[in-house]
């Protein structure tokens, strides 16, 4: 999430929008990834749970900076942003980018609370933005009164110029002949990697050559390390860890993987795709229709199933002119559907309508 809100500000027109970064504890990475001049950073030095504080602060935030727009990202920030909002007399704009009111993994009566809560708060937004089709289809479930004022506004990303691939393969001692299957992502249960480490247990007794880089750290590295050494994969499998330029990796890998239980769109997977890099992904989210179409650029396979990812490592793997083809097939997606100049000016003419009294709250 951070990296988008930063590519958002990193691109803004500057001659018509002023950026302002508001966090509710601390800047943290966002202000490693905010690479333009102009771009105010506020850190509230909160921390978690709902503090009426926190509303307050924020409401005397954008009053006193006379913010024209406030545009808070997924749950965690929604309802104290709709009450300061309020508060202050600030248009509003809501994003969910991922697991739509933090539902996944939550009992019930939790999950219906936060949905009634969500939808007094969204009736109040001037907009409300997802990612990805599945994830505004999740939203009209959830919070079906809401459903007329949901506008999908895919991700942008910019492309991947690295060429330091060779450089990284030599550092991790992958051979020029091997293949290295790449994931970047946090190490955390969603994004199910130990499903990923059981495919390669699989998937290297037929194919020797499959070398997998896991890139990003987490709570789970532990975890996911002490099953590499019982499946004696060791030798096939590289912990690089959190990267300062992950991007960079993209150069080094023949085939991207993706095997989250719940996502709207991956990043890294549109990374993948900036620079012609052939995946296997996991039917969840919107990676089914960007993989299967128009035109192939990977692997879909069912969520959680290893076997099936294993096949579709080999597969890739065996084939050389196949990874070639795909790899095209994603780039040209990428130019198509997912720079971050149209991700930019969807936006900026969202922010444009609200401003100019198109867009209002019930």
């Amino acid at each position: 999430m951070e990296r988008c809100i930063s590519r958002l500000c990193n691109r803004l027109d500057r001659k018509r929008y002023s950026p302002t970064v508001i966090s509710f504890s601390s800047i943290g990475s966002a202000d490693h990834w905010i690479t333009t001049e102009g771009v105010e950073r506020v850190g509230l030095g909160f921390g978690g749970g709902n503090n009426p504080k926190l509303i307050i602060r924020l409401a005397k935030e954008l009053r006193d900076r006379k913010i024209d727009v406030a545009h808070s990202h997924n749950w965690g920030s929604l309802l104290e942003t709709s009450i300061a909002t309020r508060l202050s007399k600030t248009n509003h704009v809501h994003s969910e980018r991922g697991t739509v009111l933090n539902h996944l993994g939550a009992p019930e009566w939790k999950v219906r609370l936060r949905a009634h809560l969500a939808t007094a708060a969204l009736r109040r937004t001037n907009q409300v933005l997802t990612v990805a089709n599945h994830t505004a289809d999740v939203l009209r479930r959830y919070c079906p009164r809401v459903s007329n004022r949901i506008k999908v506004i895919g991700n942008g990303v910019d492309p991947i110029l690295s060429n330091d691939g060779a450089d990284l393969r030599e550092r991790f001692g992958v051979k020029p002949d091997e293949i290295l299957v790449g994931s970047v992502s946090r190490l955390v249960d969603v994004k199910n990697l130990h499903c990923l480490i059981d495919a390669m247990n699989k998937a290297t007794r037929q194919s020797p050559k499959l070398k997998l880089a896991i890139v990003g750290e987490g709570p789970n590295r532990t975890a996911l390390e002490s099953a590499v050494q019982e499946y004696r994969l060791s030798e096939k499998v590289i912990f690089a860890g959190m990267q300062e330029r992950p991007d960079a990796w993209f150069d080094a890998f023949d085939v991207f993987v993706n095997c989250s239980i719940s996502e709207g769109i991956s990043q890294a997977l549109l990374e993948s795709l900036s620079k012609g890099i052939p995946s296997v992904v996991t039917d969840v989210g919107d990676h089914g229709m960007i993989v299967r179409s128009p035109v192939p650029s990977g692997i879909v396979v069912p969520s959680r199933d290893h076997e099936m990812m294993a096949e579709g490592l080999v597969r890739l793997a065996s084939d050389e002119d196949e990874r070639v083809q795909l790899g095209k097939a994603a780039l040209e997606k990428y130019n198509q559907q997912f720079t971050i100049e149209a991700m930019v000016e969807n936006h900026s003419r969202v922010y444009r309508s609200v401003v100019n009294g198109k867009l209002t709250p019930c």
